[in-house]
């Protein structure tokens, strides 16, 4: 009686180590996913002071470039030349460069702004793979302990026969010697 009692103690103990690599393995792939959504919202948090930065920059180019064109008007107003000629040509041409150059500045903060997006719908499927296998893992780890639990138990000595008794009664014969086949029959006892 004794033994029967150290067995299912230790048996006991076995699933309680499942158990706990079980939650192990569950715990460490929620840390993964809290650590990448984390370091999303820092990435977040950066992107918006790039954003920041780059908006500045096109609020600097367009009120330097007024100022600069504003200048270069009154210059020519005052010097009495004729706005025809090479003169008017200068001050379209000096448009047409800040206008680039705004739309540049422009184009870099919705590239960026673009990426950033990008990197964080990548960051949150990651971290929901990372959640989802850390429950199939545990959950894995969980049967396949149970699996070998119960091949243990349903495993008869070895006779040779080539059945196999699967317990309350039941055997299951498989493959004979000389054939290729496989035969496939289960019996079942009464039971009681």
């Amino acid at each position: 009686m004794a033994a029967g009692y150290g067995a299912a103690i230790g048996a006991v103990i076995k699933m309680g180590g499942v158990g706990t690599k079980a939650y192990g393995t569950y715990a460490a792939g929620q840390a993964e996913a809290n650590a990448i959504r984390y370091n999303n919202a820092i990435a977040g948090s950066a992107n918006g002071i790039n954003q920041a930065s780059f908006q500045f920059d096109i609020d600097r180019q367009i009120s330097a470039g007024e100022s600069f064109l504003a200048t270069q008007r009154t210059a020519i107003s005052k010097s009495g030349i004729a706005l025809n000629g090479s003169a008017i040509e200068v001050m379209i041409d000096s448009a047409k460069n800040i206008e680039l150059d705004t739309f540049r500045l422009t184009f870099a903060k919705d590239i960026a702004q673009y990426e950033h997006n990008v990197a964080s719908r990548d960051a949150e499927i990651t971290a929901k793979f990372a959640k989802k296998n850390a429950r199939i893992s545990a959950v894995s780890g969980v049967l396949t302990a149970g699996q070998n639990a119960m091949a243990k138990k349903f495993t008869a000595p070895s006779s040779g026969s080539g059945t196999t008794n699967l317990g309350s009664g039941v055997v299951a014969s498989s493959m004979s010697s000389g054939s290729n086949a496989i035969t496939s029959s289960a019996s079942s006892a009464p039971i009681g």
